[in-house]
């Protein structure tokens, strides 16, 4: 089996708790919650570069995986109760895709618990960093992951929308303008901080800013507790591009050293 750049030493620094322990394979996304894991997968980089040449993958039968967290972040902090829920509203929206149940309706709407999804989904972006981060991104994400009594994470929002492609986007710690479009747009809102997580049937992006796009906002549903649980629409009208939002005409995109921790997977092709 080939990786990227995601194998570090047996132990180490959990890039969750920031414990010197044993480190284990974390599957991103979860285990269980994608539709394919047989994949070719090249970095983030050569992705974005678009090269109609020959492009260079490596392969695996288990999805991307990366080795930086510890037993007891893997499997009791997030395995043992967010990724669960995460990986259930995965199958819930692919079902109502396939099956196309309200369909031709604008908006549909699946019951979830989505501070569960919020403590999932920025803890598994935290394992997808390589190293040990200490950005002060890193530290919202892991002070929110880590404080079981945190049901909204402080200066970050978590917004989502469907994703009917058969590949997977990890991108970590990217600037983006707020809004698309030509300079003057630019000009107009602030320069974002974005990680994103793509996979059918929905992406999810983190950000510091309060909107993006028109995109519906996770985290304003949270509730009040964990467990709470309400149903949050998905628009079926507005499907996004493949390569959206870091692509494409209408934007621009800076990013440091863990933009080299990102992945672009899809299924293997068989010779």
């Amino acid at each position: 089996m080939h990786y990227l750049k995601f194998k570090r030493e047996q132990s180490g620094k959990c890039n969750i708790c920031g414990k010197i322990e044993k480190l284990t394979w974390d599957h991103v996304p979860p285990k269980g919650g994608q539709a394919f894991n047989d994949i070719e997968q090249e970095s983030i980089f050569q992705y974005l570069a678009g090269s109609n040449g020959e492009r260079r993958y490596q392969f695996s039968q288990n999805g991307v995986k990366y080795r930086t967290i510890c037993s007891n972040c893997n499997n009791a902090l997030l395995g043992a109760k967010a990724d669960p829920v995460l990986n259930e509203l995965a199958s819930d929206v692919m079902l109502m895709i396939k099956t196309k149940i309200m369909l031709p309706q604008a908006t549909i709407h699946v019951k979830t618990k989505p501070a569960l999804i919020c403590k999932s989904l920025l803890g598994h972006m935290l394992s997808a960093t390589g190293d040990y981060g200490d950005s002060k991104i890193d530290d919202k994400f892991r002070e929110y992951v880590l404080d079981e009594s945190m049901i909204v994470p402080k200066g970050i929002k978590v917004f989502y929308w469907i994703y009917p492609y058969m590949s997977l986007k990890i991108i970590r710690d990217i600037a983006m303008p707020q809004y698309r479009g030509t300079w003057s747009d630019f000009s107009r809102g602030d320069i974002g901080m974005f990680s994103i997580l793509k996979y059918p049937p929905v992406g999810y992006l983190a950000t510091d800013l309060d909107a993006y796009e028109g995109l519906h906002e996770l985290t304003q549903y949270c509730g009040k507790r964990l467990e709470d649980e309400t149903e949050i629409p998905f628009r079926m009208d507005i499907i996004h591009p493949e390569y959206w939002p870091e692509a494409g005409e209408g934007t621009f995109v800076m990013g440091g050293e863990k933009l080299g921790n990102g992945v672009s997977a899809k299924p293997r092709k068989r010779k």
